[in-house]
């Protein structure tokens, strides 16, 4: 394949895995989730089950609390994590029965 100047090219962040294996160098190639909407504002129980968890770790103490952010973030991403957590500390009772219920959309800035 050759590049054409007639058709713009876009280089998007990338994150980049390296590991020598014997005598090989191997590379693996991750593309960065740019632009991309996968927000849920409805949580499933579990994440339900995750936030009212959070809560009552946040009413025993800050290591209780930080034991509950801690297996949070190893469950979800930090930023689903965070969201479910002021979800809970809302005491929201909206529940999907899926883990997805819309496609990821993008967006320009």
């Amino acid at each position: 394949m050759t590049l054409d100047a007639r058709y713009p090219v876009a280089l998007l962040p990338v994150r980049l895995e390296t590991r020598f294996a014997g005598p090989l160098l191997k590379v693996r190639i991750f593309p960065d989730e740019i632009f991309a909407d996968t927000h849920e504002p409805v949580l499933t129980a579990e994440e339900r089950a995750d936030g009212s968890a959070y809560v009552a770790a946040m009413q025993i103490g800050v290591d209780a609390e930080k034991e509950a952010w801690r297996i949070m973030v190893s469950r979800w991403t930090a930023s689903r994590a965070a969201f479910i957590a002021l979800a809970g500390i809302h005491n929201s009772t909206d529940a999907r029965e899926e883990s997805w219920s819309r496609a990821a959309h993008a967006m320009l800035p």
